[in-house]
């Protein structure tokens, strides 16, 4: 997106637009794989997009896709669910199911690019996951990051 200087309207400046939406729902787990370790959270979503053209996006059109996808488990057991036929439904694992799927789903369109899925199961506990750091609102791959840090160290002895 080109925003225009409030100083001087000739000169232009890019800038990174992020989308960032949050989804509650309500599912069930049994990480402990015994009888009675079934319990239910309060889940909490969280996604960031960035957006890769400039341009407005419709709102709907990314809601309805992480929408779509909260509610398969809103009011479910994840142990029942075929994604977690194999693993442990803990809440690691289900915002790695998340990521994976929902950059799936924003890659085929070409217009959005996942930076990060964070899931909460308690109001003081989340986790998350992003392929990239995010440095000043800006995605920056692992590489890139130490090489930041590297020439800070080296400008600052």
């Amino acid at each position: 997106m080109v925003i225009e200087k409030a100083s001087d309207r000739e000169e232009q400046c890019q800038v990174n637009c992020f989308y960032r939406m949050t989804y509650k729902f309500n599912s069930s787990h049994n990480t402990s794989l015994r009888e009675d370790g079934r319990h239910v959270h309060t889940f909490r979503l969280g996604v960031i997009l960035m957006d890769t053209t400039g341009e407005p996006v419709d709102s709907y059109g990314y809601e309805e896709k992480v929408k779509s996808l909260v509610d398969r488990y809103r009011g479910k057991n994840m142990n029942d669910a075929p994604e977690f036929a194999d693993i442990r439904p803990t809440i690691e694992n289900i915002c790695i199911y998340f990521y994976n799927t929902l950059k799936n789903l924003f890659e085929s369109s070409g217009r959005l690019k996942l930076i990060q899925v964070t899931l909460g199961d308690s109001p003081t506990q989340s986790f998350s996951v992003s392929e990239d750091y995010i440095v000043m609102n800006r995605p920056v791959s692992r590489e890139k990051l130490i090489d930041m840090i590297a020439a800070g160290r080296e400008t600052n002895e």
